[in-house]
């Protein structure tokens, strides 16, 4: 995993849903990210309740679904999710792909 080779402790929750990645900048959890290859009308539900749970037991006020090629932004339970494709997911995070291949 990219975010585990930039130096990001990374970890697994699952609470009334499950969330694939919480990061945690020193003490601090800092980020929920949900990854899919395609959101679609099968998955959608699942994947956006997993990261609303873990939004709201971190008390984070957005979160990120990582897909292949899909990007919008919605709110939802007062929380913004915003689906990234897999490059702007990377942009946000300050991830060069060059170093990865």
């Amino acid at each position: 995993m990219v975010l585990k080779r930039i130096g990001k402790d990374i970890y697994f929750h699952q609470n009334g849903g499950e969330c694939d990645f919480i990061i945690k900048d020193g003490l601090k959890i800092t980020s929920a990210v949900q990854v899919c290859y395609e959101l679609t009308d099968n998955n959608r539900n699942r994947e956006i309740k997993g990261l609303i749970s873990a939004l709201v037991k971190f008390d984070l006020q957005g979160g990120y679904i990582v897909t292949l090629w899909q990007n919008e932004t919605f709110e939802m339970e007062g929380k913004t999710i915003s689906v990234l494709d897999e490059s702007k997911f990377r942009e946000k995070f300050g991830i060069d792909s060059t170093s990865f291949a």
